[in-house]
């Protein structure tokens, strides 16, 4: 009875050690994590972003280029879009513009008389009709 006791006490001593450790290939492998999603979801980018042409086949050279807060025309004329405050709205963009040397403070027209078409009035000039590349 008393080696039983022994034995028994051993057994139980030994499943207390150190546990075993982790097959070497689940170790080596971690799952990836997904990215976390943003807590607030992001605004969609105005209208304007993208390439734009007077035709399409000036969609890989002459085109214009529209950022959130840039522009860049086929004349290389550079502008930075300002952020939009009370007066300025996606039709209405306050610019402060790069050419030849020069800055200049703009505001320009913007309109969308279709899904894939925007016309452009710099400062009250003629509007100039871009289709979207």
């Amino acid at each position: 009875m008393r080696t039983t006791l022994i034995a028994l006490l051993t057994t139980l001593a030994a499943c207390g050690s150190a546990p075993e450790s982790a097959p070497a290939e689940k170790t080596a492998t971690a799952t990836p994590q997904p990215a976390a999603e943003p807590a607030v979801p992001l605004p969609p980018p105005p209208r304007y972003v993208g390439r734009w042409a007077e035709s399409a086949d000036q969609c890989t050279e002459g085109w214009w280029r529209f950022w959130n807060d840039e522009l860049l025309t086929k004349d290389r004329l550079r502008c930075d879009i300002l952020p939009p405050d009370a007066a300025s709205t996606d039709e209405k963009r306050r610019m402060v513009c790069q050419s030849e040397g020069k800055w200049s403070r703009e505001e320009w027209a913007l309109a969308y008389p279709a899904a894939d078409t925007m016309t452009v009035s710099r400062d009250g000039g003629a509007p100039i009709t871009l289709k979207k590349c």
